[in-house]
Formats: C-alpha cells, sequence, structure tokens
C-alpha cells in the first residue's frame, strides 16, 4: 500500500471540509485502487495534511493526474496553498483502510 502525503495552508478549515465532503472524497471513491484517507487541519496555523491510501504504487502513479486536478480546484474555491506532496510505502498500520471499491 502506498500513502500520498499532501501538506497545505488553508484560510479556512470549515470551508476545506465542505470542498473535501463534497468534492473531494466523493472523486476519490470513483479512482481505482483508492482506498481511504485522512484530512486534517491546525485551524490555529491555517495548516492542513491529507493523506490518501492507495492499493499499490501503479495505483498511486495512475491517480497523479487527477490529484493534481483536485488540488488544482480546491486551490481555486478554497484558497488552499500546496506546499508538498509525498508518497510513502505503507511498512505497518493499526487503523483500517478502506478495502473494497465501491
Amino acid at each position: 500500500m502506498v500513502a500520498r502525503v499532501t501538506t497545505s495552508r488553508r484560510s479556512d478549515a470549515d470551508e476545506a471540509k465542505l470542498f473535501i465532503e463534497d468534492d473531494v472524497i466523493p472523486s476519490l471513491q470513483k479512482v481505482p485502487g483508492f482506498r481511504g484517507a485522512y484530512f486534517l487541519a491546525d485551524r490555529e496555523a491555517s495548516t492542513g495534511i491529507s493523506i490518501t491510501f492507495w492499493e499499490d504504487e501503479a495505483a498511486a502513479k495512475e491517480s497523479l493526474i487527477a490529484s493534481a486536478e483536485r488540488r488544482s480546484r480546491a486551490a481555486t474555491v478554497t484558497g488552499a496553498t500546496f506546499e508538498a506532496v509525498d508518497n510513502y510505502e505503507v511498512i505497518a498500520q493499526t487503523l483500517s483502510v478502506v478495502t473494497e471499491q465501491k
């Protein structure tokens, strides 16, 4: 499994939450190989971290263009600026992520 970690600066966590729930999550659920995600916010620092989980390296690579498009829409809608996007191999876990495509 692969985790993509994206760090961002946001103007408003509540606005970002609405965009994530209304746009990002539904679009992610349609992507082959998507296995789940966490979206984190530090309201005081106006920063955010998203962690998306992908079945394997191939699925993570296949999602790159659509992921860039989602970040572009987020920047337009919420004013977010994205500072880093990095992929990591998941080597251990204790939390469950989505295991079947909906």
